[in-house]
């Protein structure tokens, strides 16, 4: 068996699990935003924010389930078993929370950023030029 710090197999294993669990939420979130874009019920410039920020909290929190696997292995069942409860509640939470700072960053960098292209484009009034229209 390897050691309890990630090394050697367990290194490799950690890599290996990481990139199919990108891979396989990278698909199925693609695939969200595709099926909400055909419907036209929402615009996919958003629904990319929903899902990319899931995604992303996905792929900054997907070490944590095999740390607590390799914690959990040798102890016994009672222990391990409180340690997926634990460990899958804190997981839970961090993606949440972490997806819900994401996408309010996101909206907020948009809304900086809408401003900025509607006052480039209308000029500063308070400087006496304007492009607006009449």
């Amino acid at each position: 068996m390897a050691s309890d710090r990630p090394g050697g197999d367990a290194r490799r294993q950690l890599a290996l699990g990481w990139a199919v669990i990108m891979v396989v939420a990278g698909a199925i979130y693609l695939l969200n935003v595709l099926g909400f874009s055909r419907g036209g019920r929402e615009s996919v410039g958003l629904h990319l924010i929903y899902e990319g920020s899931s995604w992303l909290a996905i792929a900054l929190l997907a070490w944590a389930p095999f740390f607590i696997l390799r914690w959990g292995q040798p102890r016994a069942l009672v222990a391990a078993m409180a340690a997926h409860v634990l460990g899958a509640g804190l997981f839970a939470f961090g993606h949440v929370g972490l997806f819900i700072l994401l996408r309010a960053a996101a909206f907020a960098i948009l809304d900086d950023l809408a401003e900025a292209v509607a006052e480039f484009r209308y000029g500063r009034t308070d400087l006496g030029w304007s492009t607006a229209p009449p």
